[in-house]
């Protein structure tokens, strides 16, 4: 059924030129966008892996992305180390032929995975494509650039599998946004159709599947759709010494994060190179006017000063970020709780969005160690998961609507 190629567990030699080409400390979101940048700006065309679909368990979930450029440098995980060289041999091959093609890795529980001794239990699926920067259509990372600058939920629907005369279709892309036509190189119109059918469904139920499609008139094809939501940002209100630690945290799990100080951007840039923005703010009541806050923003309050702190947090609560956390002792947090409520600041679900002293209990007294447990807290709220252990049968299966 759609000629896909299947590959069971054998060991392949692939040279030792293979690696990553960017630093380990950068997200991996920026990894990729890094390396895909500079080869875009240079004109060589790559290759890009996708995974498009699991049976059973497996490291990532679908949507996950590895690039591999033309000398086998790579940025991007899929597997956790097992699969990757067997990805990036067949990346390659893909690369020199250009004609997309999906890989099926299956992966028995217990089994040894290229030597590496690791089984997920899972079968996973793996679509190749060449990137041609020249080539007049923008690619799927392309797309999803688009999709993360302007600021609203969309649906990338990428065709993985497809028969008869949709077969010219696989590796092609769509994306849809509410109100805004369709854009990706996705040719026959009733595939058009359904994909944009689909990604508004994707985007109605906030999640990431591959779907089946059956066309009027016949025809089939296998589509994996992509909820993509807005980057979430992380602004970081303070500029002591424990403001660099929250800021790298952030960073690094991919965030796009802004420290709000008193003092000059230049010198917040200075101190802070980390982030990506650096705002100046003198008032808390031009918080609304100079910090872009939204449904995706979580904010770490940490000035240090009581008063300050009082003033920001009251701002904070009037704007739509679903998190923000104080950083401090328990007893200031309490005093803080008490003005807040004495001046009228904390009517309606205040209490949901406001976390005080911030972070999980993680035992954490270093700068780093406290905010790994502030990025951690604002993460699960941020996906509406209940931060248990994974090993604790209570907790949700699915991420909470």
């Amino acid at each position: 059924m759609f000629g896909s190629t299947r590959l069971n567990v054998f060991l392949i030699d692939v040279r030792p030129g293979l690696a990553s080409a960017l630093p380990a400390s950068m997200s991996e979101s920026r990894q990729i966008d890094t390396l895909a940048t500079r080869l875009d700006a240079e004109g060589r065309p790559y290759a890009l892996a996708t995974l498009v679909k699991v049976e059973g368990s497996a490291y990532r979930r679908p949507g996950a992305r590895v690039l591999v450029a033309p000398d086998g440098a790579t940025a991007g995980i899929i597997s956790g180390g097992c699969l990757e060289r067997e990805i990036a041999h067949h990346a390659l091959r893909v690369l020199g032929a250009g004609r997309a093609q999906v890989v099926r890795f299956d992966a028995a529980r217990g089994e040894d995975l290229f030597g590496t001794g690791a089984g997920c239990g899972g079968t996973v699926h793996v679509l190749l494509q060449r990137v041609d920067p020249r080539a007049p259509a923008p690619h799927a990372l392309a797309l999803l650039a688009r999709a993360a600058e302007s600021g609203r939920p969309h649906a990338l629907a990428t065709v993985f599998r497809a028969g008869g005369a949709l077969a010219g279709e696989v590796g092609r892309h769509l994306l849809t946004a509410p109100g805004h036509p369709p854009r990706g190189n996705v040719v026959l119109p009733a595939l058009r159709r359904a994909l944009a059918a689909a990604g508004q469904r994707a985007l109605d139920s906030g999640r990431t599947e591959p779907v089946t499609l059956s066309l009027p008139g016949g025809g089939e094809a296998e589509a994996l759709v992509e909820c993509v939501l807005p980057p979430v940002r992380l602004a970081v209100f303070g500029g002591g010494p424990d403001v660099a630690a929250m800021v790298r945290q952030g960073a690094a799990v991919g965030w796009r994060v802004a420290v709000v100080g008193t003092r000059p951007a230049d010198e917040l840039r200075a101190d802070f190179p980390a982030a990506r923005e650096w705002v100046p703010l003198v008032h808390a009541d031009q918080v609304a006017r100079r910090v872009p806050l939204t449904p995706r923003t979580a904010a770490v309050v940490m000035t240090h000063n009581y008063v300050r702190d009082r003033t920001l947090v009251e701002a904070l609560l009037r704007s739509p970020a679903p998190y923000v956390g104080v950083i401090g002792s328990r007893p200031r947090f309490r005093d803080l709780l008490r003005d807040l409520k004495s001046a009228g600041a904390l009517d309606g679900p205040w209490r949901r969005r406001l976390f005080g002293p911030a972070g999980l209990d993680l035992g954490a007294e270093t700068p780093e160690e406290i905010a790994l447990s502030v990025v951690a807290e604002a993460h699960a709220v941020l996906a509406a998961r209940p931060a248990r252990p994974l090993r604790d049968p209570r907790r949700a299966r699915r991420p909470v609507p």
